[in-house]
């Protein structure tokens, strides 16, 4: 995984803006798996796109670039958050009443607390 972000061109001091197309929740949703990844690799300087490419297109004033670039590759050392990921049992059926009783949180979700 580090060497396909270095190969794209992602650097530790980059800050990375991922552009979902926002045409639904489900181009959203893969952003933000993104999103996620990058933070368990330790890498805090990522941000979404707000309401996506189409919304930032539907404005004629924001810039773009026309035309196709290749990315310089760079090093990425990944600084692994092993406490952003939910164990086993956290996930299990025993946490699952907590969202039948109206939880608003998913077992096993944790808050970023870096």
């Amino acid at each position: 995984m580090v060497a396909l972000i270095g190969r794209l061109g992602i650097g530790n001091e980059d800050h990375v803006v991922l552009a979902p197309a926002g045409w639904d929740a489900t181009n959203i949703g893969i952003a933000t798996r993104i999103y996620w990844t990058f933070k368990v690799l330790g890498h805090d300087q990522v941000s979404i796109l707000d309401s996506g490419m189409n919304a930032y297109l539907a404005d004629k004033k924001n810039p773009l670039q026309k035309g196709m670039t290749t990315p310089q590759s760079k090093i990425f050392k990944a600084r692994f958050r092993p406490q952003l990921l939910a164990t086993t049992e956290e996930i299990s059926h025993k946490h699952a009443p907590s969202v039948k009783e109206g939880h608003p949180h998913a077992p096993g979700a944790k808050p970023h607390k870096d």
